[in-house]
């Protein structure tokens, strides 16, 4: 009885093992037709994904992970692995205060906190980085949400994949990314339901984007209509904020 009981539970396993992988395999269909190979298509312009170059910049109430190390030692009291950059662009360095730090790269940031603390330390290292780096999606996806970008950008079929592919209601064809901030945004449209047709870099999501699917439901936005845009954009920044505060 026990061994027939355990043969029937490996046997249930296995059948949602196959529908988990067929709901995957959905999801993938979801956002590309059939006669289109996404990944055939970023192999064949890998080159040209590697060579597109975007650096971060912190931004305020960004986190940022910072260790400090006297040669190879970590120095504990120094360290902190969830520090949040104040509104006014500062973070607060033990030993020296609020210092500015808006603006800088990684890098950057990390090399002026080494120098500082020359003062204190013979062999001052520090190691920066900036976590929980987002981009937003909204309107017709299965999940509106923030999406994680572990490197400095993500594509948006990996930004649209975390949220679990369109609804039926999406237009595929019309997809804005939002890039920037509120008196200058940037615009671009991509259409995904002919990759064939895509510009590589329209691809690109940095951090603080908002993709907006938009729905068949409603008319299409003109991107031509500036204070309709600077409107569109100023409710999609309210639903980002909601979302965000949901997701932290």
């Amino acid at each position: 009885m026990k061994n027939r009981f355990k043969y029937l539970m490996f046997f249930l396993i296995n059948c949602l093992m196959i529908l988990s992988f067929n709901s995957c395999v959905d999801k993938e269909q979801i956002l590309f037709q059939k006669d289109q190979n996404y990944s055939k298509f970023i192999q064949e312009h890998e080159k040209e994904l590697n060579k597109f170059h975007y650096t971060y910049r912190i931004r305020p109430f960004d986190r940022i992970e910072i260790g400090i190390f006297n040669g190879t030692k970590l120095i504990q009291r120094l360290s902190y692995k969830d520090m949040k950059v104040y509104a006014d662009g500062t973070l607060n360095i033990v030993g020296f205060g609020y210092i500015k730090v808006v603006g800088f790269t990684e890098k950057e940031l990390a090399l002026k906190i080494q120098n500082m603390y020359k003062k204190y330390f013979k062999y001052p290292y520090v190691k920066l980085e900036v976590r929980r780096k987002k981009a937003y999606v909204l309107g017709a996806v299965t999940h509106q949400k923030s999406v994680e970008i572990k490197k400095d950008y993500i594509t948006l079929v990996d930004a649209l994949a975390q949220c679990e592919g369109f609804t039926e209601d999406a237009r595929k064809d019309n997809i804005l990314i939002i890039s920037g901030n509120l008196n200058h945004p940037q615009v671009r449209k991509v259409d995904l339901t002919k990759l064939s047709s895509v510009n590589v870099k329209n691809l690109i999501v940095k951090p603080h984007d908002i993709i907006y699917v938009q729905p068949k439901s409603k008319p299409p936005i003109n991107l031509n209509n500036t204070y309709l845009v600077s409107k569109i954009i100023n409710l999609m920044l309210s639903s980002v904020l909601a979302v965000k505060e949901l997701s932290e």
